[in-house]
């Protein structure tokens, strides 16, 4: 049962949030509908990172855990029409970006051991 709930952060008006990943400075990365929203250890929303299609996935990744993988929902062919394929008739994109910020080397059980 859950008890003393109360709110870590709130998504801007219009994101919905899906993913999550945690960087070594306890920030919080938020896949949504407009890209990446990120959060202080604290619960401050320091802003977005902005991408193409709606977010639905995000990870660390790299030898050094400096790179943010997202992923996207959809994707277009080389005509630029509409990936439709498999039993959700979609495809994904996946972003590839680079970050100052270094994701966990190991792996954490959970955000909010990470931020607490």
């Amino acid at each position: 049962m859950l008890t003393n709930r109360r709110d870590f952060a709130v998504l801007p008006a219009g994101s919905m949030g899906d993913g999550t990943a945690v960087d070594s400075e306890a920030r919080l990365y938020v896949s949504s509908n407009p890209g990446v929203e990120v959060f202080d250890k604290t619960g401050e929303y320091l802003g977005l990172i902005s991408t193409p299609r709606g977010i639905i996935s995000v990870a660390s990744a790299g030898a050094d855990k400096k790179t943010l993988y997202v992923v996207g929902s959809g994707a277009d062919d080389a005509n630029g029409q509409s990936i439709r394929q498999g039993p959700q008739q979609t495809a994904a994109t996946i972003y590839k970006l680079p970050v100052i910020a270094q994701g966990l080397k190991g792996r954490a059980n959970n955000a909010y051991d990470v931020i607490r």
